[in-house]
């Protein structure tokens, strides 16, 4: 059978399986129609097929629904969770350090010991994913070494490339995946995304700067200002980072994570963000700017770190497609990956055509699961019914009530208290033992979980059609004990479960499915 099979074959093989017959309807199981593999290609989803339940919906037009008129560029300078400046308003200093040391003793017991999840192997592991795969320098404007930079086309003598955006978007897509990306996203840097969603700098200088005065010296931040120049360029004299005032392009690259990995909470290796596959992004970004210097010396920019990217990489990701919101708020939830992901974004002057925003019924299952809230060991993630456009206050330790700086307003969402979860992270507070690693949240994901068995698919296509059947589905979950494993010990001392049976886990390359969104090859399950 062709990979490029029919909806009809689909739909006939779900018949003979009975799974038509439960009340989900027939519209819930039809896949997009191609009538032969030109017009998939020429599709816009064509190099990158979405499982078949996955709805396109207008651009800037997520699932979550969106207040634009309070919405301003976020000062991740003064209020981003994850960095001493923001806890300067809701820790004392003495609170800080003594998190800090908290957190620096855990460590240091549980390498002396060897404990679970921390033993040599663990550490070796973390030691080999820690060497830096290239020496090739990055900063705002890309490869700041201009003895690594490709020739140009005219220095090669020959003509830059020339095509449509829509072109563009293909081809860019193309050599990302061959770089190593698992799937890509575009929007286009119009006002909306300037004056809204490029935020006001990165947290550079407050990343491990405490106390007053207020708001953070000059000296400290690297501002993201707009500028009539034809290069992004930075200047450290004066703290700013220059995107060009032209048509500029937004190009967010998302790179699948190993959740086996994740499953490992806590452990050395559970970190999500932390996995083997960021180093794709480290040689993503360079080789894409090569890319770019060589098709036609066009630029490619941005710090493309976790706190230094241009924009929010969870709002770029939903508005570009790639994923929708969470109840968690944080990270996002791609239909192909769940929660297992990491995102960059960068900015290209390079026309590209915009992907738009999907529906899979992810943001709508969160509204009606909860299992990250109970799984939360801070209780940091909101149990409401349903999500506001209000954000909570922050109650303090003391019982003192202060806003909550750490969201920028806009969404309708479910508000996780950020701070409480960094400093449940990062070992302080009294929160115990449990901390230093937590991806609780996340391992517990209902969509963190195996897709290979059809079940998996049949639920996920189900969701995206109808909510009716999500608490079913949220307490099949549950029943079946996904998530993370408990490190109980049994009568005779030893484990049940323990991050060591990674070890023994007969996993994929990186411990990721690389043939996400692939239909070439043989790998054409999701269309």
């Amino acid at each position: 059978m062709s990979q490029f099979h029919s909806t009809v074959t689909r739909r006939d093989f779900m018949k003979g399986l009975g799974l038509t017959g439960v009340g989900l309807g027939a519209a819930a199981l039809i896949a997009p129609v191609y009538h032969d593999i030109d017009e998939l290609i020429a599709s816009p989803t064509g190099l990158q097929p979405r499982p078949w339940y996955v709805k396109e919906l207008e651009l800037m037009k997520p699932a979550q629904d969106i207040d634009w008129s309070i919405m301003n560029r976020f000062d991740r300078a003064d209020n981003e969770a994850h960095q001493q400046r923001t806890a300067t308003k809701y820790r004392t200093r003495a609170q800080w350090d003594e998190k800090a040391a908290f957190r620096a003793a855990i460590d240091a017991r549980r390498n002396k010991n060897q404990e679970l999840g921390f033993s040599l192997k663990f550490q070796a592991l973390v030691a080999g994913r820690s060497t830096s795969p290239t020496n090739i320098a990055w900063g705002f404007e890309g490869i700041t070494t201009t003895s690594s930079w490709a020739q140009t086309p005219d220095q090669r003598g020959v003509p830059k490339w020339a095509g449509s955006p829509e072109e563009a978007s293909r081809m860019i897509t193309a050599a990302c995946r061959y770089y190593g990306t698992t799937m890509v996203g575009f929007a286009n840097m119009d006002d909306t995304w300037r004056n809204k969603l490029i935020v006001k700098g990165t947290t550079a200088g407050g990343a491990s700067y405490y106390g007053d005065p207020w708001p953070l010296p000059a000296s400290k931040l690297q501002n993201i200002v707009y500028e009539d120049v034809a290069k992004p360029y930075s200047d450290a004299t004066k703290g700013k980072l220059v995107i060009p005032t032209k048509p500029m392009s937004i190009i967010v690259m998302m790179d699948a994570q190993s959740r086996e990995n994740l499953k490992t909470t806590n452990s050395a290796i559970s970190k999500q963000n932390d996995n083997a596959l960021m180093r794709n992004q480290t040689q993503g970004k360079i080789r894409l700017f090569n890319f770019l210097k060589a098709l036609g010396d066009y630029s490619l920019c941005g710090l493309a770190g976790d706190q230094t990217t241009c924009t929010n990489v969870g709002a770029s990701a939903v508005l570009t497609g790639l994923s929708e919101s969470s109840r968690q708020n944080n990270w996002t939830i791609s239909p192909e990956m769940g929660p297992a992901h990491t995102s960059l974004s960068v900015n290209t002057d390079l026309p590209l055509a915009p992907t738009v925003p999907v529906d899979a019924g992810l943001f709508r299952f969160c509204k009606s699961c909860g299992i990250c809230a109970n799984a939360c060991p801070s209780s940091s993630i909101s149990k409401d019914k349903e999500p506001s456009y209000e954000i909570p206050n922050k109650k303090m330790i003391t019982g003192e009530v202060k806003p909550n700086c750490c969201h920028a307003p806009g969404p309708k969402a479910f508000w996780t208290d950020m701070v409480d979860c960094l400093h449940y992270y990062s070992a302080g507070d009294g929160f115990g033992d449990r901390a230093s690693g937590c991806w609780e949240c996340a391992a517990h994901c209902t969509f963190a979980q195996d897709h290979a068995a059809m079940v998996h698919s049949v639920v996920k296509g189900t969701v995206a059609k109808t909510a009716i059947f999500n608490s079913f589905f949220r307490q099949m979950d549950v029943a079946f004990g996904y998530g993370s494993p408990e490190m109980q010990p049994d009568a005779s001392g030893s484990h049940l479960h323990s991050p060591d049976q990674w070890w023994d886990m007969s996993l994929p390359l990186c411990g990721t499915d690389s043939t996400i969104a692939a239909g070439k090859g043989g790998y054409g399950k999701n269309i």
